[in-house]
């Protein structure tokens, strides 16, 4: 080829790269401005629910104790079962709730302001959420279900204690937070239809929707989801060409663009994956950035509300730990109160004896002092199972091999399980998990011997399995016994509750509060063809500091 030819080919490149420079990068820079605010918005849209799902909690902390002042400093004082229902009906009128109740100690409702005619009823499942946070319950009203955040406080009431119980209708709620004039549409979604997060009303594409669950613990509770409509792309100029220069442009070097593109949002994927770490419950980790731009503004104020969180969830903590006291100083009142009444029994016949009857007194001296012997006893055993139970270590957690923990449980069981199968099974490969392996190894032992207890010999069958789950690792302890009875279904894991016969009831008590300890829950499933236990342990969030 000539010089001017080569010379005009040249030009013509040199004039083709001048013209698709300035398309290329205007398209990568609308790329990254569109990606860049639907992150930013994704991400405010995520603190706004963790905000409002505070602002439901505050409110009804604060409401509750004004209802609780209100009804203690009532002059004349309610005394009458149809004043107290009266003063239920007002009381919930001029206040921010929706639900109230106030129960007896059995769980009769002796008033209700939202459902008056419910009053005499029994709603004994609400015993349980005496002097505890705020809880998501499902309640089954006349004409619909209610998904309900509900908050009970102990009250007195003649001398005798009760709970008042308040409460709030999150749907009612969900749809007063988002009014019309409001961009941010928020709902309740049942737990197990996470897929309706963002529908209906648009497709991904035109919607940002994100989600919290509302219960720190991690149960199956629904989530509090929002939506809004995606913010509108950057303006583009008025040029006519533009889009087949963009085209070319992107056939020439997308795979540079898209690399640019990455490199330059890596930031926010990064906040990303700790919002969605942050919504399990993970609120160990901080997100660094630098101060003098937006996305470090932005991190600051992530970073602040991970703070408040862990304030707050010590706060729960150390509420959580005074009302087991409160249950167990409770209990251990109840349950000295039976050996004493023979006790003292025994010390009145002795002295009627001794006045009134001295010919017998020798041989009732010896059968009184059996009885008080065998009474004291009984008392001895009841503060050793409950200082058993307050003497529990703190967790040491070091990286464990969750699998080997397993075969090593069940190796130790395998003389102890003579005409029993006693199987072990290692699915997806459950990694290393953060745990006490003493302490959880213990929880494990507990649930293997209990059902090697119950199962019948021969014929016996007692499976454990360990598993591997994207953010979690399990042990399941299954067996084929007959299953737990009815009556102590719900009370399982409360001391001194026990469905063999000679238990201590402390074995699942204590497993119980350890699992908890490791952030951890213990499920239990029975029938009668068998019963489930199953251990849950949160892995450590894959994501962290990064410089």
């Amino acid at each position: 080829m000539s010089l001017p030819s080569r010379l005009g080919w040249g030009l013509a490149l040199l004039a083709a790269l001048a013209v698709l420079a300035p398309a290329l990068a205007f398209a990568a820079w609308v790329r990254w401005e569109q990606q860049d605010r639907r992150a930013m918005a994704q991400v405010h849209l995520q603190a706004d629910l963790f905000s409002q799902r505070e602002a439901w909690e505050r409110r009804l902390e604060e409401e509750s104790a004004a209802l609780v002042r209100r009804l203690h400093g009532s002059s004349p004082a309610v005394q009458d079962l149809d004043e107290l229902r009266a003063w239920a009906q007002r009381a919930l009128a001029a206040s921010h709730l929706d639900l109230l109740w106030v129960l007896s100690e059995d769980g009769s409702i002796l008033a209700c302001g939202h459902w008056p005619a419910r009053a005499g009823g029994r709603q004994t499942p609400l015993l349980a959420l005496a002097s505890m946070r705020p809880q998501v319950r499902r309640m089954a009203f006349r004409d619909r279900d209610v998904t309900g955040m509900v908050l009970a406080r102990s009250i007195t009431w003649r001398e005798r204690p009760a709970l008042l119980v308040a409460g709030l209708d999150l749907v009612q709620a969900a749809a007063a937070a988002s009014p019309p004039t409001s961009r941010t549409r928020l709902a309740i979604v049942p737990a197990g239809e996470e897929d309706r997060v963002g529908q209906p009303g648009g497709t991904p594409r035109d919607l940002l929707s994100a989600s919290v669950t509302l219960d720190l613990s991690g149960a199956a509770v629904p989530l509090l989801a929002g939506r809004r409509p995606a913010p509108p792309p950057p303006p583009f100029p008025p040029m006519a060409g533009l889009a087949a220069l963009v085209l070319a442009a992107a056939l020439v070097a997308g795979g540079g663009g898209a690399w640019l593109g990455r490199r330059a949002l890596a930031p926010l994927g990064h906040l990303d994956e700790m919002a969605a770490a942050l919504s399990r419950g993970h609120l160990e980790m901080e997100l660094e950035g630098s101060e003098v731009d937006e996305f470090g503004r932005l991190a600051e104020s992530f970073n602040r509300m991970i703070v408040a969180l862990r304030r707050q969830r010590r706060e729960l903590e150390t509420t959580a730990r005074l009302a087991a006291w409160r249950d167990a100083a409770r209990r251990m009142a109840h349950e000295v109160k039976n050996p004493l009444a023979p006790i003292r029994l025994s010390v009145e016949n002795l002295i009627h004896a001794r006045e009134h009857a001295p010919d017998r007194f020798p041989q009732l001296f010896q059968e009184e002092c059996r009885t008080i012997i065998d009474e004291v006893d009984a008392l001895t055993r009841l503060v050793d199972t409950f200082s058993r139970f307050a003497r529990l270590p703190e967790p040491q957690r070091r990286a464990t091999p969750a699998a080997d923990l397993a075969r090593h449980v069940v190796r130790l069981h395998r003389d102890a399980a003579a005409g029993v199968e006693l199987q072990l099974e290692v699915v997806a490969d459950p990694g290393v998990a953060e745990m006490d392996p003493d302490l959880v190894g213990q929880v494990l032992k507990n649930l293997v011997l209990n059902a090697l207890a119950v199962v019948p010999k021969p014929g016996g069958r007692v499976w454990v399995k360990c598993e591997g789950h994207e953010d979690a690792v399990s042990y399941q302890v299954r067996d084929n016994g007959p299953g737990i009875p009815a009556g102590i279904r719900d009370h399982l894991f409360e001391p001194r509750v026990s469905s063999r016969p000679g238990g201590t009831g402390l074995g699942l008590a204590v497993a119980k509060q350890i699992v908890t300890a490791h952030d951890g829950r213990l499920d239990m499933e029975t029938g009668r063809e068998g019963t489930c236990f199953t251990v849950r342990l949160p892995r450590m969030p894959v994501v962290g500091k990064e410089s």
